[in-house]
C-alpha cells in the first residue's frame, strides 16, 4: 500500500463532531450552487468539493465539504457552526423548492488519509475527500455503526 508523501502509514481522524446537513429539492442545485465558492457540478456522489459560504459582504461564513447524494447533497462543517449555517442557509431559500435536514446526531464522519480506498460494509459510504492536504477517503457511518469502526 502506497501511502502519502509525507506519511509514514495511513492516518485515520474522527471527524464525527462536525455538522452534517443534507439538502434537496428540485431547486437544491441551483440555490447551493449559487451559495458556495465553488462549482457544485464537480462534487459526485464518489468525490466531495471543498467550498467556502460567503456572508452578504463577502465574509466567510463557514468552509464546507459537499457530495452529492441521491435526491440532493450532503455536507460538512466545523461543529461550532451547528446553529448557524442551518439558519445561514434557511434565511435564503425564498420561494426554493429546498429542504434542509441536519444529521449530525445521525451519522458519524471519519477520515482516511491514504491512497487506496478503505473496504467498508454496505451500510457505509466513502467519498474521496482532499482534507488535511492529503488525498483520503471520508467514510460517513449511521452512528449507531460507528463503535463497529472504532473496534469496541
Amino acid at each position: 500500500m502506497t501511502t502519502p508523501s509525507g506519511l509514514e502509514r495511513p492516518s485515520f481522524v474522527d471527524l464525527s463532531a462536525r455538522v452534517k446537513l443534507r439538502v434537496t429539492g428540485a431547486d437544491a442545485f441551483r440555490f447551493l450552487n449559487g451559495q458556495i465558492t465553488n462549482d457544485l457540478g464537480k462534487a459526485s456522489e464518489s468525490a466531495a468539493i471543498q467550498a467556502s459560504i460567503l456572508n452578504a459582504k463577502g465574509k466567510l461564513s463557514a468552509h464546507v465539504f459537499i457530495s452529492k447524494e441521491s435526491g440532493g447533497f450532503l455536507f460538512d462543517a466545523d461543529p461550532e457552526l451547528r446553529e448557524e449555517l442551518p439558519a445561514r442557509l434557511e434565511r435564503y431559500i425564498i420561494a426554493d423548492d429546498v429542504q434542509t435536514e441536519d444529521l449530525t446526531e445521525k451519522f458519524s464522519i471519519f477520515h482516511l488519509i491514504d491512497r487506496s480506498q478503505p473496504t467498508i460494509t454496505d451500510s457505509m459510504r466513502t467519498v474521496v475527500a482532499n482534507r488535511f492536504g492529503f488525498a483520503g477517503w471520508d467514510v460517513w457511518s449511521a452512528k449507531e455503526n460507528a463503535l463497529q469502526i472504532h473496534g469496541n
